[in-house]
């Protein structure tokens, strides 16, 4: 419920650009950092109907450790130095500055709203 956000209850939810978004997200493998730290890395998928064209994809990886016996600031350096480094080896099928929402609302060239307008295309 959206109650707890000061929506009103009788608001209805509309589809950005009358699209309905399927996600799924794999685990595509994992990512050793340092001895016992480990990173699940993940790839989402958003298809706006099932079996059509992916229009937006994304890469994350998820680091676990015990802070007790690692140090922080290693895994940080470390997990940093792999993001800027896949960023620039991939550079050309990224789209810098892009998020998945953003791509959603320019599949139906619609304008992509301000945060301001965010809320009221989305409540009606």
């Amino acid at each position: 419920m959206l109650r707890h956000l000061g929506v009103d209850s009788n608001a209805c939810l509309k589809a950005v650009n009358g699209l309905i978004v399927d996600e799924s997200l794999s685990k595509i493998g994992t990512l050793n950092f340092a001895e016992g730290v480990t990173a699940k890395a993940l790839i989402s998928r958003w298809r706006v109907e099932s079996g059509q064209r992916e229009p937006t994809s994304e890469f994350s990886f998820q680091i676990k450790f015990d802070p007790a016996r690692t140090c922080i600031g290693q895994i940080r350096r470390l997990s940093e130095s792999f993001y800027l480094e896949l960023q620039s080896r991939l550079a050309g099928w990224m789209a810098a500055g892009s998020t998945k929402v953003h791509e959603v609302y320019h599949l139906g060239q619609a304008a992509e709203p301000t945060r301001g307008q965010a809320g009221s295309m989305t409540l009606v």
